[in-house]
């Protein structure tokens, strides 16, 4: 059983649902978002994310000692993946291309070569998230500096899960808008049926519901241009057009108008 004295564990709640708070460790350019303590900002971030999949994280700071300034290099394995539910990782220090290194490397002092990460999540009734995070093997006189170092970055994450629903009802609105409105007087804008040819179209809804020709515009090169049909089935209009484009005619697209010719 790990020692508890090196243990830290700190939970956290976001005003945010599981499926942000989980892609805010999963997806590369979120975790860039908030990667490292306040003073931190994360210039890189690698992920393979599956169970034997390795991770690689910099943070780094424009001021402080030398080695923050250079960028702070962990890595690690993915031990256990329970989608929206749970990640165990390893935690280790490393180089920029990867290479595990001691804690002496960016001059601290008694750290485990491989430490290990639980996160746990769990979404309530009202969409929040709780998180857990248990960081094991961290030294018992860095305890509190770590647990600084990690309640600073959650701060950090905290705002990007903000930033993240705002572009994302940003973005939800944006698509909303690109929805043509329903012209009044028709029950839908979506192709009931996609004929190639307007006379094929013409014969099919014949033979098909017996459908009466009442207007037709030929072309001059006599193919048809326009066309309407009328047909009983709930008193309705068929309207019919062909596009030119690169000599072939396209789809014809039937439509069925409210306003559709009545006995």
């Amino acid at each position: 059983m790990a020692d508890k004295k090196n243990e830290l564990i700190i939970t956290r709640i976001f005003d945010a649902p599981v499926k942000s708070v989980w892609e805010a460790w999963t997806k590369a350019g979120k975790v860039m978002c908030w990667w490292g303590p306040k003073i931190f900002t994360s210039p890189s971030c690698k992920i393979d994310f599956r169970v034997g999949g390795k991770y690689l994280f910099c943070m780094r700071s424009d001021s402080g000692p030398e080695a923050w300034q250079k960028g702070i290099w962990s890595t690690g394995v993915y031990k256990q993946i329970v989608p929206m539910r749970k990640i165990v990782m390893t935690d280790c220090f490393a180089d920029e291309q990867g290479n595990v290194v001691p804690s002496t490397y960016y001059g601290m002092e008694g750290f485990p070569s491989e430490l290990e990460v639980t996160l746990t999540f769990e979404e309530d009734e009202e969409g929040k998230t709780e998180m857990t995070l248990k960081h094991r093997g961290v030294p018992a006189q860095m305890k509190e500096e770590c647990r600084t170092g990690w309640t600073e970055s959650f701060d950090k994450l905290d705002k990007c899960l903000r930033m993240f629903e705002i572009e994302k009802d940003e973005k939800e609105a944006n698509m909303a808008k690109k929805v043509k409105p329903i012209p009044q007087g028709y029950h839908s804008v979506t192709p009931s049926l996609v004929i190639r040819g307007a006379r094929e179209a013409i014969e099919f809804y014949k033979k098909t519901l017996g459908a009466e020709l009442t207007f037709i515009q030929d072309r001059p090169d006599g193919k048809v241009m326009h066309g309407r049909s009328r047909s009983e089935i709930r008193s309705s209009c068929l309207l019919m057009s062909a596009r030119l484009m690169k000599d072939m005619i396209q789809p014809v697209l039937c439509r069925r108008p409210l306003w559709a010719e009545r006995p």
